[in-house]
């Protein structure tokens, strides 16, 4: 017998064969009851998740000799042809292989004949969107207007890119991604079918491998059980994917928790003598960093991680080891490093960077404790010069009194010692206490819609708004962020949620902080040429001298006097 492929093999036949797709089937199910057919319809979705073994099944449902409606019959003549991709009447389409507006326009010339052995002629076109607009508007008329006889089926991963007037003439369905549990349930099935030896730890890697295409995870089974004789284990799954495992990804998270730099150098050194793919391990840690955050912050977090009842009681145990604050910086780390990848020359070292740099003894972030001391000092500062120097009443040891005497001859430049964020308002009277719950509630609004944006515009600072922009600052370690922002989308979300909360249509610029402190401390103070005498025994002048510890200079004869 000849060898059929498992995702050939285990196509489904049926509409309850079908895999994550109940809000479908029911659908097309109770529309074939109830006669109430359309003429078109558009199938849209991730690859592997049934848009064309959905449609098959549809068209056996309307051409089947012996049982038409919700439950074909699989035996009949037409049934078996369709299923074979070879009957008369049921015609499959590659959309990218017919872009030309001729291919469309011979199609369109054989859709007024009528089907030779069935009850409807019907086309399915897959990846539609690989159509011209010009094969899309000779299209249009037949499609609104179609023979009695005929019927469409289109099937797409990208419906963005299809006029929306053949959309609004097709009932549409959106094929959802099919979870980890039903993917694996389906494995489970075929291997006990197929007399497969593979445990459950396997065959959940394989489902969660696959981003919800249950084809794919039938490809890979396939493919893996031609890898031994023996059990199929994780470690053979990993081995044909590139993957690392959680187990690795449990020992660097610890790593970073224990400060264990040298032990997480020695792991990644061992993935890369292995040859697994650094950009594939990185994506596995950003995943691991985002099940941390998501056990850290949501009830029901068994129901929004792709793992094992024992990996999620270790993703929550380690979770506790780290901070909410902590866990985005890392976050962001690790994002900011797959785009260091790309352009290095060699990817292990951005990559062993990170890792020192994660591992060092830093201490733990909590942004809320960093800003409650930063107003603190603000306020001591305030208060400390704002009052008098006070003389304190101590003997003042006699010393001979000096004139100090300064011409200034032309205008002199001044520097004020300002912070780094200060810089760049210097001319203005913008608090960023007081804008602090616009900022906090914009990037929570911004997370709650984008979350990758809300996470990169929670790295800069409000550093102005003059009531018509609002100037953002990055430090140069977040130029990845700010260059992401930058993108037309994402810049537009920033703008628009800031335009709600301050009640204004306002602009966004996004600068790189160093770059406005250099400019900020080009400004200058003209100071007017003016003689300054000082007494050195003025309780004020003593005073000073002893806080900061100075000498008095005559600059006439070069003297000092202490």
């Amino acid at each position: 017998m000849t060898y059929q492929a498992f995702a050939l093999k285990w196509r489904p036949k049926t509409f309850s064969e079908v895999v994550g797709q109940n809000h479908i089937t029911t659908t097309l199910e109770n529309a074939l009851k109830a006669d109430r057919i359309a003429h078109a319809y558009l199938f849209s979705g991730p690859r592997g998740t049934g848009k064309t073994s959905m449609a098959r099944i549809l068209a056996k449902s309307l051409n089947c000799l012996k049982s038409p409606g919700p439950k074909p019959c699989n035996k009949c003549q037409n049934c078996l042809e369709i299923d074979k991709s070879n009957s008369l009447d049921v015609l499959e389409i590659d959309g990218a292989s017919r872009t030309k507006v001729e291919d469309m326009r011979t199609l369109l010339e054989n859709v007024k004949l009528a089907p030779s052995n069935s009850k409807h002629k019907i086309y399915i076109i897959d990846e539609v969107h690989m159509l011209s607009a010009s094969s899309f508007n000779a299209l249009l008329k037949t499609l609104e207007e179609p023979p009695p006889h005929v019927k469409f089926i289109f099937a797409t991963t990208q419906p963005s890119k299809i006029l929306a007037t053949v959309i609004s003439r097709c009932q549409r369905y959106d094929f959802r991604r099919i979870t980890t549990k039903e993917i694996s349930k389906k494995l489970k099935d075929i291997a006990k079918t197929e007399k497969l030896k593979i445990n459950d730890e396997a065959i959940f890697a394989i489902a969660r491998s696959v981003n919800g295409g249950l084809r794919d995870a039938e490809s890979l089974l396939d493919q893996i059980s031609s890898f031994t004789d023996k059990e199929i284990v994780v470690d053979d799954v990993n081995s044909i994917l590139g993957a690392v495992g959680k187990e690795v990804i449990f020992n660097l998270a610890d790593c970073i928790i224990k400060h264990d730099t040298k032990k997480a150098i020695s792991i990644i050194n061992e993935l890369i003598v292995k040859g697994r793919e650094i950009s594939v391990f990185l994506s596995e840690f950003i995943s691991h960093v985002r099940d941390m955050l998501v056990a850290k912050e949501a009830d029901n977090c068994e129901d929004l991680i792709d793992a094992t009842v024992e990996s999620i009681k270790k993703i929550k145990e380690q979770a506790e080891a780290f901070g909410l604050e902590e866990l985005i910086y890392i976050y962001s780390l690790l994002s900011k490093a797959q785009y260091d990848i790309l352009k290095a020359p060699l990817s292990r070292i951005p990559i062993e960077m990170l890792f020192i740099k994660l591992t060092g003894n830093f201490e733990k972030i909590n942004v809320q404790e960093i800003l409650s001391k930063i107003d603190n000092i603000e306020s001591n500062i305030d208060s400390e010069y704002s009052q008098p120097v006070i003389q304190e009443k101590t003997p003042i040891k006699p010393v001979k009194k000096v004139i100090v005497k300064k011409e200034l001859d032309e205008e002199e430049t001044q520097e004020d010692d300002y912070s780094e964020s200060q810089m760049v308002a210097l001319d203005t009277d913008f608090n960023r206490n007081d804008f602090k719950s616009t900022w906090d509630k914009a990037c929570q609004t911004i997370k709650t819609i984008k979350t990758s944006v809300g996470l990169y515009i929670s790295e800069g600072e409000a550093l102005n708004f003059d009531g018509n922009t609002l100037t953002i600052g990055f430090y140069p370690g977040f130029a990845f962020h700010r260059e992401s922002l930058e993108v037309e989308a994402n810049k537009k979300l920033i703008v628009d949620t800031f335009s709600e909360l301050l009640g204004k249509k306002i602009t966004i610029d996004l600068v790189d902080i160093t770059t406005k402190k250099k400019e900020a401390s080009k400004k200058t103070k003209k100071i007017e040429p003016q003689k300054k005498i000082i007494d050195v025994n003025n309780p004020i002048v003593t005073s000073a001298q002893k806080l900061f510890g100075g000498l008095f200079v005559n600059k006439e004869n070069k003297g000092y006097s202490s």
